[in-house]
């Protein structure tokens, strides 16, 4: 997760607090993570949505979520029609 990585530089220093929520990792990691309240989310979009339905993800506190990898999901998405 490139972005993440990059924001994190940027915003080093800054009390900005980004996580990454990704398929593939330990779900119980990033709850943890959730749960500090973010201002930034970075993840891939059936990673959200997941925690979305877990209610995990809570969006009122967050001020910049990042879908990564979704032009990967439109890709899968269009070759199912």
């Amino acid at each position: 997760m490139q972005v993440a990585e990059q924001l994190r530089e940027f915003s080093r220093g800054q009390g900005v607090q980004v996580v990454t929520v990704f398929g593939g990792m330990p779900i119980e990691r990033q709850i943890k993570a959730l749960k500090k309240g973010p201002q930034i989310v970075v993840g891939t979009p059936g990673r959200v949505i997941d925690h979305l339905n877990r209610r995990t993800l809570k969006t009122d506190g967050i001020h910049t979520l990042i879908l990564d990898e979704a032009d990967e999901m439109m890709n899968m998405d269009s070759s199912m029609i």
